[in-house]
């Protein structure tokens, strides 16, 4: 009769164990997922701030740009843990949360997106941008 005891009560502490394993791993799943819609609203938000606007800055982890028809400056520029969308120098928008490092590099008539993220993961994004005419 112990024996039989002794085994149900391993049993079920086997099962609990393998129950909280699944758990843990839908939890981590479920945060990824999170992160993937994060990045894909920043471009797309990114994508639409650059529809009417000329790049003039492209650092390493900073970005200028301005609007054709108006003298309005914006900056997307890494602060913390944080990517801020700045207009004019002036007040910020949090556009990416979590992140570790930023880098923005050139590409073919757009700009090449990469963040890693605290948590480890790392993102890649291309953002079309045209560049300022040098007569302007």
């Amino acid at each position: 009769m112990e024996s039989l005891l002794a085994l149900l009560v391993h049993a079920l502490i086997f099962m609990l164990i393998g129950f909280t394993l699944q758990t843990l791993n839908l939890f981590q799943q479920n945060l990824y997922q999170e992160k993937n819609i994060e990045w894909h609203l920043f471009l797309n938000q990114m994508e639409k701030d650059m529809e009417d606007k000329y790049i003039t800055f492209r650092g390493k982890s900073e970005l200028h740009f301005i609007q054709k028809d108006r003298p309005d400056k914006y900056t997307y520029v890494t602060s913390g843990a944080q990517i801020q969308r700045k207009k004019n120098g002036t007040g910020y928008t949090p556009m990416l949360m979590q992140i570790k490092e930023v880098k923005y590099e050139d590409g073919k008539n757009g700009v090449h997106v990469q963040v890693d993220f605290k948590n480890g993961q790392i993102m890649r994004g291309y953002v079309p941008v045209e560049e300022k005419p040098k007569s302007e």
